[in-house]
Parts: C-alpha cells; structure tokens; sequence
C-alpha cells in the first residue's frame, strides 16, 4: 500500500530539495511577518512551533492535495487533525484551483484512473 500512496501523482508537485527537507512533517499555517526562508521562495518556517507557510499561490494547491490524501488513504492512517483539515478547507475556500490545477488535474486522471474531488467540486 505504501508504493501506491508514495506514487500517487496528485500529492506529486516539483519542489527545491532543500525546501522540501525543511518542510519536513510540519504542519501548514500562516505565520505573522515576512521572514522567508529561502532567497527567492516565498516560504517561511517556523522550527519552534514545527510549522510552515507556502506562498499565497500555492496556499489551495497544497490544501486540495493534503484533503485529497487524507480521505483517498483514511483507510491507511493519512487522517488530518480536525483543526488542520478546517485549516485546509478555508485555504481551498480561499485560493480555489486555477486553470493550471485543473489541466493538471485532468491529466492526472488520464494517467491514474482518479480526480481530485477536491479540485473538481470547484468546476
């Protein structure tokens, strides 16, 4: 079940490596002030709460992934807390997909069999 979860395109988007690692299992919020962690990258951490910001543009994306995740793989322990998933939710509210994230949407289900339902519930 791992490889089919690890493989899953619809949590698969291009990331700097050392973004990605600083990220680590940290959860998503907004942080107060400007403090961007990376020269050119509109994404800040906060180590002592375990906490990260993404961009404003990315802010739905990543949301329309984490709830896409955690119900496609509930079965399997990919639960989000309630008070990240009401966080999610506002952020999917907030930032809906724009016509990138459907085209890609819609090829991913080409190539996977599956949509995102929580990009298509925005069509």
């Amino acid at each position: 079940m791992f490889n089919r979860i690890e493989a899953d395109m619809h949590k698969l988007f291009p990331a700097l490596s050392e973004v990605n690692s600083a990220r680590s299992s940290f959860s998503f919020t907004e942080i107060g002030g400007e403090h961007s962690a990376f020269q050119g990258c509109d994404f800040e951490i906060d180590q002592k709460n375990r906490e990260v910001e993404p961009s404003p543009q990315s802010r739905g994306d990543v949301a329309c992934a984490m709830l896409y995740m955690s119900s496609q793989y509930a079965d399997m322990g990919l639960e989000l807390y309630t008070a990240q998933r009401l966080r999610m939710l506002a952020l999917d509210r907030a930032d809906p997909p724009d016509s990138f994230e459907i085209r890609r949407n819609q090829l991913t289900e080409k190539i996977q069999g599956n949509s995102n339902p929580y990009i298509d519930e925005h069509l």
